[in-house]
């Protein structure tokens, strides 16, 4: 009879992870995380040929998202044919350009 129940070892938490998995986590295409390493927004980890992204630095990056986000200053676009409305309802068709 044996008393003693192995335990099951649980799978350790990934430190790192892969463009592929890194846009899954972000909700983005595998593209984007790499046009956030050529924009300087994300450091890739390279071992050997491969190309990993620290989880940690995934979160940093989301904190830093939000934090910009909260700032009335940087308003989010949504492109509207030419037109660009930002989030507080104004119409700036002109946006840039000298008022007639």
């Amino acid at each position: 009879m044996n008393i003693y129940k192995p335990i099951a070892d649980p799978a350790p938490e990934p430190l790192l992870v892969n463009a592929k998995q890194a846009g899954r986590m972000l909700s983005v295409c595998e593209r984007t995380i790499f046009n956030l390493v050529g924009r300087g927004e994300l450091r890739p980890i390279r071992i050997g040929k491969s190309i990993r992204f620290s989880i940690e630095d995934l979160k940093a990056w989301i904190a830093r998202q939000q934090n910009k986000s909260q700032n009335p200053k940087d308003c989010l676009r949504l492109g509207v044919g030419r037109k660009v409305q930002y989030e507080y309802g104004e119409d700036q068709s002109t946006h840039g350009k000298a008022a007639d």
